[in-house]
């Protein structure tokens, strides 16, 4: 049995689609003339689609009995051939002929309320899947958006653009704010997923550019290889620490754990003197995006803060302190004083006052410590993209999860007076 398919004009203009079917030499032959689905005759075009199926053998591709690819291939290019460009449009990227079939159907066939409920209900609710680009996305939505427009539940423009603004992630927050401070002439579809797609590319970029810098970070020295290449000793030997040097005298740890009190009693905080190996918290970005941020650290034994205009009261040291982060690199602790920030919750602002932080101008960003935090009642929690601070069950701080996995606080600086110094 072989077939044909060629693309015909009838006199009233209307695209067919002739199928030849033959049984061989000296068998006989039948054409049909299949007519182009217009819409309005779904029910004939589906019954004659359905009969030349059957006379060319493939009746069982659409029922999902014995698919072969070949098979599959010829029923989807038989029923592509009868539909229009508007219909090829509605169909487009469907793997299989009886995918194409049950999307008509759906589109046609249909309308009843329970169908109606259900796609309004995944309309108003869909999410952008992460595997998505924002193109295919908005493509899923304008196709939901059609679907309930064949079923007579046509959407407005403001609705379509509320809905897929709304079925976006996290990283797209701002684009809401953005929307609405837009002229009312301007919001077009066309504006709009030009905002879209410019978005994804400026997102791409920045994880791209945060993605290349954890890559090139230094690894930190594990203890066995620092204790082979710092020198902390009585002796002047590398391969041990300072309090493990077999020299050191009695009267040597006795001075070293009255210099430790005085330290910690001094400066209320773990931080490293010139013979004490000890890390206080570990940096794991360095980008001028996180400059001015707040970043909740697990790792940071105290508040710190790179900018000494956050500071409302500070006591400056007269010779700076050393704190190392996680790479080693040494830092001057300057000075410690209070931070007050407005904490952003919602459409409301709590005022938040920070004691004992630690101003570290060397800082890539500012560090909120879990730690710190604790000691003064402060409960900190952890969602999929969100962190949240709380104080005796009510939430007064919050923060987002940032690309690279850290989570940075909605802190602003809080409007204060000038600032007080003293130097000690």
């Amino acid at each position: 049995m072989s077939a044909e398919y060629t693309n015909q004009a009838v006199e009233n203009k209307e695209a067919k689609v002739a199928i030849m079917t033959s049984g061989g030499s000296g068998g006989s032959s039948l054409q049909l003339n299949v007519p182009q689905l217009k819409g309005a005759n779904y029910r004939s075009w589906r019954e004659m689609i359905e009969m030349a199926l059957e006379l060319r053998g493939l009746a069982g591709v659409l029922k999902g009995v014995a698919i072969e690819e070949r098979k599959n291939l010829e029923a989807r290019f038989m029923i592509l051939e009868s539909l229009d460009e508007a219909h090829r449009g509605r169909v487009r990227g469907m793997k299989s002929a009886a995918e194409i079939m049950a999307r008509l159907q759906l589109i046609y066939a249909d309308d009843s309320a329970s169908n109606v409920y259900r796609l309004l209900i995944e309309y108003y609710r869909y999410e952008k899947r992460p595997e998505d680009s924002m193109g295919e996305h908005i493509g899923r939505v304008d196709q939901m958006r059609q679907s309930l427009e064949d079923l007579g539940q046509k959407q407005s423009e403001a609705v379509y653009h509320a809905t897929l603004i709304g079925s976006l992630p996290q990283e797209y927050s701002d684009i809401m704010p953005i929307w609405e401070f837009t002229h009312e002439d301007l919001r077009t579809t066309s504006k709009l997923v030009s905002i879209l797609l410019k978005r994804e590319e400026d997102l791409k970029k920045k994880n791209s550019a945060v993605q290349a810098f954890v890559a090139h970070q230094t690894k930190p020295k594990s203890i066995a290889e620092r204790k082979k290449s710092e020198l902390y000793a009585i002796c002047k030997e590398l391969g041990h620490w300072y309090r493990e040097c077999p020299k050191k005298s009695q009267e040597a740890i006795q001075k070293s754990s009255e210099r430790d009190k005085s330290k910690r009693k001094e400066t209320v905080m773990n931080v490293v003197t010139e013979d004490r190996d000890e890390v206080c918290f570990t940096i794991r970005t360095n980008t001028d995006e996180l400059k001015s941020k707040w970043v909740s650290d697990s790792g940071a034994s105290s508040h710190m803060c790179n900018n000494l205009n956050w500071f409302g009261k500070v006591r400056l040291y007269d010779t700076p302190k050393l704190c190392q982060v996680g790479n080693g690199m040494k830092l001057e602790i300057k000075g410690i004083g209070f931070v007050r920030v407005a904490s952003k919750l919602g459409s409301e602002t709590c005022s938040v006052t920070l004691d004992d932080v630690l101003w570290v101008p060397g800082l890539s960003t500012n560090l909120l410590s879990v730690g710190a935090s604790a000691e003064r009642g402060l409960e900190t929690s952890y969602s999929k993209n969100r962190c949240f601070m709380k104080l005796d069950g009510k939430v007064v701080a919050t923060g987002v999860k940032m690309a690279d996995g850290i989570y940075t606080m909605d802190f602003k600086l809080l409007a204060k007076e000038p600032m007080a110094l003293t130097v000690r």
